[in-house]
This record gives structure tokens, sequence and C-alpha cells, in this order.
């Protein structure tokens, strides 16, 4: 019994190390893309004010996702990224990604959600799209 109870142990330290680094990971992503944010609303000449009112959320709450203390969700991500006509892959990554080529008549929506889905969801996608036909 005792060694069964040690590898639990062993087992109950693993899980407890990879949270802390998902933790770390996460916190550091943020703050990337909070300078990121921060970069990007200097160069367009833009206070902290002006960018808040844009996105509809307080000056403080833009402060703290600036600084990598809180997260943004998909919408204010859209949002951010069509006021500043920059990919999703950029303000996540830093990585621009070639803009798809956009046949006449296109959405800016569907560009957007073009932008955010993975391969492997627009497979997905289409195949929902085309079940429903």
């Amino acid at each position: 019994m005792p060694k069964k109870a040690a590898k639990i142990e062993k087992v109950e330290q693993v899980v407890v190390q990879d949270k802390k680094m998902e933790r770390t990971n996460k916190v550091a992503l943020r703050k990337e893309m909070g300078t990121r944010l921060r970069n990007t609303r200097i160069q367009y000449g833009l206070t902290v004010d002006e960018l808040a009112e844009h996105l509809k959320i307080t000056p403080s709450y833009l402060g703290l996702i600036e600084r990598g203390d809180r997260g943004i969700n998909a919408e204010k991500l859209v949002a951010i990224c069509q006021f500043f006509k920059c990919s999703a892959d950029f303000m996540l990554t830093g990585k621009e990604r070639l803009a798809p080529k956009v046949p006449a008549g296109t959405s800016q929506l569907a560009v957007a959600i073009d932008l955010l889905l993975t391969d492997n969801s627009k497979h997905r996608l289409a195949d929902f799209i085309k079940s429903l036909k």
C-alpha cells in the first residue's frame, strides 16, 4: 500500500506542476498580447480613454488588459482587430498572417470568422453547413 500511495502522490505533484505551468503560460500570453495592444494603440496616437470608449469598456479595464492582468473575449478581440485593421494572429501572437484572398461581395464578418477559425474548425463548419442543405 505505501508504494501505491507514493505513486498517487507523485501523480498529484505532476498535475500540480502542469497546472502551474499552464497558468504561467496563460499569464505570459496575456502580457504579450497586452503589450502588443498598448504599442498598437500608441502607434495610432490614441489614449486609453479613446480606445476604451470605442471598445465600450472602461479605461481601467483596458489598462488591466494592456498590463496582462485580464484577458479579453472573442468579441472584443474581433473589435480590436477590426479597429486596428490587423489579424487576430497578429494581436494574439505578434505574427501577421497573410490576408486571405477575399472574393468580391464577401462580408467582413466572413473574413473575421476565417481569421479566427483553425483549419480543422473550418472543415467541421463546412461539413455542418453541407448537412443543413
